[in-house]
């Protein structure tokens, strides 16, 4: 759709999988025991045949799935019911609605889909608004009101890039100073999403790999194409790194400005929309990201790692030499979902 603050435009992707392909990485999330696989982009609608087939095969191992989109393709009440009804294993529609995508589609697209989600008894619908200031995410909410309580609202403050026009950011609300308070210790970093080549990573900042190459980043988990989902994540329970973001979350990462203040300067910010914005900010700076290894590799930093794990997650605690991704077995990660990129 082109919106102003979508992270993919202009991206070009190297490889995007066939529906068969995405099928299998889906049966492959699914046998590992996650519970929830979410359909994202960009816009999954634009590639329908491997939205069908990957719902399809999230439904053929009894796995719920879900689909992020702009509503793009819900011009009429009879094209909105025929696309869901080739949908059946959809339980959770995600509608971006805010004034960034009504710039270009309209608000009845999205009571069109709202309406055939109800028809068809699609359980869960939310509007993911993402918004600068309080008075926009307000009149987003304005636009719903008929509804009553049918509609879920998941809200969140826009991310900048170094791409954004000056116009995307006006009158932005007040932001979070690198402060551990401001931030908490649970986060997305559960959720791995498989990007169009195959990548891996941890949450779904692994879309700014859309632009540029991150698999040198913290969050880069493995690819596809190279080992199977239930050994990407395996390798993964053994990272310190990895298991501090999970079980400590941005509030751990803002403590890390607290340990060493020249990271401000180094990250070139001291004021942050989300917990996605500062933890990116800090872990693509070769500074920030030596900052975390240096924490992780503390002795009382590694047991409050696997007391997390263990108390709160019920899993293992990390075994080996926790510097990089090793192989390992670990079959207990509790990941609430997985989401794949078309």
């Amino acid at each position: 759709m082109g919106c102003a603050h979508c992270g993919f435009i202009g991206a070009v992707r190297e490889r995007e999988p066939e529906p068969g392909e995405m099928a299998a990485w889906v049966k492959e999330a699914c046998e590992y025991g996650i519970p929830l696989i979410i359909f994202t982009g960009g816009e999954p609608f634009e590639r329908f045949e491997c939205l069908e087939q990957g719902v399809a095969a999230a439904e053929s191992m009894g796995t719920p799935a879900a689909v992020f989109t702009s509503s793009f393709w819900a011009a009429t009440p009879e094209a909105t019911m025929a696309l869901l009804c080739r949908l059946p294993g959809l339980k959770h529609l995600y509608l971006s609605s805010d004034p960034f995508h009504q710039r270009r589609v309209p608000y009845q697209n999205v009571y069109n889909a709202i309406s055939a989600a109800i028809q068809l008894s699609i359980p869960k619908i939310s509007i993911v608004v993402t918004y600068t200031n309080d008075e926009e995410r307000r009149d987003v909410r304005r636009q719903y009101e008929q509804y009553g309580g049918r509609l879920r609202f998941c809200e969140e403050r826009v991310i900048p890039n170094p791409n954004f026009s000056k116009r995307v950011l006006r009158e932005q609300g007040t932001l979070r100073a690198p402060k551990p308070e401001e931030y908490r210790c649970n986060c997305e970093i559960g959720t791995p999403i498989v990007n169009p080549n195959g990548d891996v990573f941890s949450c779904h900042v692994g879309k700014a790999a859309a632009h540029r190459d991150l698999r040198h980043l913290t969050y880069f988990l493995g690819n596809l194409h190279e080992a199977r989902f239930r050994d990407i994540m395996s390798a993964a329970a053994c990272r310190a790194d990895y298991q501090f973001l999970r079980t400590h979350g941005a509030q751990g990462v803002a403590r890390l400005f607290e340990e060493e203040p020249g990271l401000i300067r180094a990250v070139g910010r001291d004021g942050f929309t989300t917990e996605c914005d500062m933890c990116f900010s800090v872990l693509t700076s070769s500074e920030g990201r030596a900052a975390l290894n240096r924490h992780v590799s503390r002795p009382d930093v590694r047991d409050a790692i696997d007391m997390r794990l263990a108390l709160i997650f019920g899993e293992d605690i990390m075994r080996g030499d926790f510097t990089g991704p090793l192989a390992g077995t670990h079959d207990g990660q509790n990941h609430d979902l997985v989401q794949i990129s078309s």
